[in-house]
C-alpha cells in the first residue's frame, strides 16, 4: 500500500514523504537495521523517480513518535546511513544524491535539535509536536540559526 501511495504521489507532481522507523519492540530485538531495510525495499520496490523528482524519508521510530523521546544523534546518523544504502540499493546513485533528502523525526525540538543538525548524512528534520505550539516551535527555529 505504501509503495502504491508513494507512486501515485510521484505520478501526481507531489514529493513524498516517506516515514520509516521501528517499533519499541524490534529496536530491543536489535532488528532495527533490518526492519527500517526492508520498509524502505517495500515501499520503493519498482519505484522510479523522473529526473524532476524528489523524495524524502524520514527516519521517525514508531516508539518516539508523541513520547517526548529522541533517540541519539548518532543513531540517527546510523540509520540514516542504512536508510542511504537501501535507496542505493534501488535507485541510481545520483538520483539518490541529488533528488532523495533523508531527514529525522521523532520528538525534534529546541533542546535536542542541535543533534541533528549539522549532520553528514542527514538532510534536515521533520519537526511534529514542536511545530504545534508558536513558542516552541519558534525556540526551535532559533536554536537552528
Amino acid at each position: 500500500m505504501v509503495q502504491h501511495k508513494v507512486a501515485t504521489a510521484l505520478a501526481e507532481g507531489l514529493i513524498p514523504v516517506l516515514c520509516v522507523g521501528e517499533t519499541f519492540t524490534e529496536r530491543q530485538l536489535g532488528q532495527k537495521d533490518v526492519v527500517v531495510s526492508r520498509q524502505v525495499e517495500k515501499a520503493l520496490a519498482g519505484v522510479v523517480l523522473g529526473s524532476k523528482d524528489k523524495l524524502v524519508v524520514a527516519y521517525e521510530p514508531v516508539w518516539v513518535i508523541g513520547s517526548g523521546q529522541a533517540v541519539t544523534g548518532d543513531e540517527a546518523q546510523h540509520s540514516a546511513r542504512v536508510i542511504r544504502q537501501g535507496l542505493i540499493n534501488l535507485l541510481p546513485g545520483k538520483v539518490v544524491e541529488n533528488q532523495v533528502r533523508i531527514i529525522y523525526g521523532g520528538s525534534v525540538d529546541a533542546g535536542n535539535i542541535g543533534d541533528f543538525l549539522p549532520a553528514s548524512v542527514m538532510n534536515g528534520v521533520l519537526v511534529g509536536t514542536a511545530s504545534l505550539d508558536e513558542k516552541s516551535f519558534t525556540a526551535l527555529v532559533k536554536e537552528v540559526v
